[in-house]
């Protein structure tokens, strides 16, 4: 039995919105995408049936303004853990940042994106700063 406090919702970030297609096709490619990603393990795949539905998240009910924010729920928090583990191992991860949270709600969810998004950006600059040494001797 699930308690009504466990939550099987993940908020997954940088998936754009298409004219042609509704937001429950762009989730599923998402995860037709991480499943076949050889990072991924079969063990591992995602099932468009596990997903109980799809939601795209307003900006104006966000403290961010990344319009590009789409929570996923499932049916047990299994899936979800599931769906976080298969992303976490597969290259999407740098444009879809995918976070559970049993006790925070979608915008504060949204808000902890954001700001994983603004570390994840100092990190690729700091690591570019580091390699231009080795950039240049490399041109040398």
């Amino acid at each position: 039995m699930i308690s009504s406090r466990t939550r099987a919702n993940i908020i997954i970030s940088g998936l754009s919105e298409s004219p042609t297609s509704n937001d429950n096709d762009i989730v599923k490619q998402f995860f037709h995408e991480v499943n076949e990603s050889r990072l991924s393990p079969r063990s591992l795949c995602i099932q468009a049936s596990i997903i109980k539905s799809v939601r795209r998240l307003n900006s104006s009910n966000l403290s961010s303004s990344n319009p590009s924010l789409v929570l996923v729920s499932f049916s047990y928090p299994s899936d979800s853990d599931k769906a976080i583990k298969a992303c976490s191992r597969h290259r999407a991860a740098d444009f879809a940042i995918v976070m559970v949270s049993e006790d925070r709600m979608p915008a504060q969810q949204a808000a902890f994106i954001k700001q994983r998004l603004d570390i994840r950006k100092l990190i690729d600059e700091l690591y570019a700063y580091r390699t231009i040494p080795k950039r240049l001797a490399q041109i040398a």
